[in-house]
């Protein structure tokens, strides 16, 4: 449901509401609640959203500003959560394991409490707003600039593999276990430490921030039609993007843990064919991606010790890319 009003020739206002479903990943599993040692599909995310803002046109169309305030919420998001220490499938595999070699279960009671899992659900709450301006400085030249502020949290996350670690983990401790080792080199205590070290390491940015989360962002771009002949068709373009850190984790001390802000500068140049009898209709298109090479490595997760890096995101090289475009 959307509505705009129009107060006056170049303001107006509008608000919209929404609400949506989306399809999970096929091949994230979770637990079962029902039954914490089977798996089932990762269910539908559900959210809502509204927003209101502001548009006000200047200077006969050639300057527009727009600015929008809005807040979203979503349920039964799903990811994966399969690392070696923080998976139910790994951390079960792993104890009961030692479990079964040391003769304390047998095989089928092993592959009961061994669930074929993967992934986990949680839900995020958002806030924030946007403000654009596109500007048509003359009828050659035209510049855009848009800045966005997102407050992003997270809430409810991994309720099953809560439930799952309360059950199970009593079950582990009704077993004489210290002296044994799993198939990763430590105790059973020690496994079971690790993975609630990390799911809490995760739940613990409840209401702090989305993990990964870069809440200010800036892009600008600009592109101009070179006027003169011979050159005309001709256009060069550019744009500059810039993000600020991003939440990787929470210290030890309950303070927020971040990365590095992230940037990004492109260029374009083309032309279109104009009054050519075989390539009227033409246009070709040269894009350079990341013009400085900027390869640095980003931190998107990091434990509570604030050293020890759990995962990074490695950026991609400068490229290039020709590209051609008839009309007809």
């Amino acid at each position: 449901f959307g509505v705009v009003g129009h107060v006056t020739g170049n303001v107006s206002l509008h608000y919209n509401s929404a609400d949506n479903q989306g399809l999970p990943n096929p091949t994230i599993r979770i637990i079962d609640r029902g039954d914490p040692s089977r798996a089932k599909a990762a269910p539908n995310s559900e959210g809502e959203g509204e927003d209101v803002g502001l548009t006000v046109t200047l200077l006969d169309g050639r300057i527009q500003t727009r600015a929008t305030y809005y807040t979203t919420n979503a349920v039964n998001l799903s990811d994966f959560n399969g690392t070696t220490f923080g998976g139910p499938a790994n951390v079960a595999t792993n104890i009961l394991g030692a479990l079964r070699n040391s003769g304390l279960i047998t095989q089928a009671q092993q592959d009961t409490h061994t669930p074929n899992v993967n992934g986990g659900t949680f839900a995020l709450e958002s806030s924030g707003y946007e403000f654009n301006v596109t500007t048509n400085l003359t009828k050659n030249w035209r510049l855009q600039a848009n800045f966005s502020s997102t407050d992003t949290k997270q809430t409810n996350y991994g309720p099953e593999t809560k439930a799952w670690m309360e059950r199970e983990f009593a079950y582990y401790d009704s077993f004489n276990r210290p002296a044994l080792i799993t198939s990763a080199g430590i105790t059973i205590d020690e496994a079971k430490r690790r993975m609630r070290e990390e799911f809490d390491a995760q739940a613990s940015l409840e209401k702090l921030g989305e993990l990964g989360l870069r809440r200010h962002k800036v892009s600008l771009f600009t592109r101009y039609n070179l006027p003169w002949e011979p050159l005309k068709g001709a256009y060069l373009g550019g744009g500059y993007r810039h993000q600020s850190k991003n939440l990787v984790g929470q210290g030890v001390a309950g303070n927020r843990l971040f990365g590095k802000s992230y940037w990004r500068a492109d260029v374009l140049a083309g032309y279109k064919f104009r009054k050519s009898r075989f390539l009227e209709g033409l246009s070709v298109q040269l894009n350079v991606n990341n013009v400085f090479d900027d390869d640095d490595p980003l931190i998107t997760r990091i434990l509570p010790d604030g050293v020890t890096v759990r995962r990074l995101l490695v950026q991609s090289p400068r490229s290039w890319r020709l590209q051609a475009k008839l009309d007809f």
